[in-house]
């Protein structure tokens, strides 16, 4: 047995399996696990098949079944989640939420569990095209608003922008929403991608890569003098050094750039 219990608890818990009360023992892992207990190894556990020791969560009070993570919360813990969103709103009320982003970001709540929380809240949110967001708040605006916000914040950010996942986590994004933002901002031409989470405002592009050309007049350029000119990590510099391969000018030979005399 490794449950975390206490002596008391445990000798408790071990006189239900051994009396083979399996509904009892549920019923006691239930309470004593705040957030949730799995069943994904109920066979080696209780020698239960997955089949019917979902079917006797089922049978239990005050909880909720995830079939489909075989996990088993008690009710008393989705107020957490409830009010974790109520949080979120109040820090920002253009927040735009999904089950997914909840999950990702509550380690111990599945999917599913935070989606009933989210459901539950029909008082506080609204739902259109996949995202819960504030009620009352027009969702084309809400979807404006956070596109502004996103280009302004890499607009400021320059040739040092944060990975995508952390603009959205600043800006409560759910991670689906944050890609369609970018993906507008770089059809629009507003941004430009470099990799797969490096997204740089096109005139801080531009800048950098005139600053770069001027450079390779008097010098050639590679990743450490990248690094060392303009403060950049490894990973930045080997995109922006990529992006001025694009350029008919530039040469490349042993990892070093040159400018071609065309």
């Amino acid at each position: 047995l490794s449950e975390p219990l206490k002596k008391e608890q445990k000798n408790k818990f071990l006189m239900f399996l051994k009396n083979k009360d399996f509904k009892a023992a549920f019923s006691f892992l239930k309470d004593a696990h705040k957030y949730g207990f799995g069943l994904l190894s109920s066979y080696q556990r209780f020698k239960l098949s997955h089949q019917k020791a979902l079917k006797l969560a089922k049978e239990l009070n005050q909880v909720f079944v995830d079939e489909k993570n075989l996990n088993v919360y008690h009710l008393q813990s989705l107020e957490e989640i409830k009010n974790f969103i109520k949080f979120i709103l109040e820090k920002n009320p253009y927040a735009m939420l999904s089950a997914h982003s909840l999950a990702l970001r509550i380690t111990w709540a599945s999917e599913n569990f935070c989606e009933l929380g989210l459901k539950e809240m029909s008082n506080l949110l609204d739902f259109q095209n996949g995202i819960y967001f504030k009620k009352g708040i027009d969702f084309e605006k809400l979807q404006e608003k956070n596109n502004n916000q996103m280009y302004e914040i890499l607009k400021k950010q320059g040739i040092k922008p944060e990975a995508p996942y952390n603009l959205y986590d600043f800006l409560e994004l759910d991670r689906k929403s944050g890609d369609n933002i970018l993906k507008k901002l770089t059809q629009k031409g507003l941004v430009v991608r470099l990799s797969h989470n490096l997204f740089i405002e096109k005139q801080a592009l531009e800048k950098l890569m005139q600053e770069c050309l001027n450079l390779l007049k008097n010098q050639s350029l590679d990743v450490q003098s990248m690094k060392e000119y303009f403060n950049l990590s490894r990973k930045y510099a080997i995109a922006y050094l990529e992006y001025l391969d694009k350029f008919p000018q530039v040469s490349k030979e042993a990892e070093k750039r040159f400018l071609t005399n065309i």
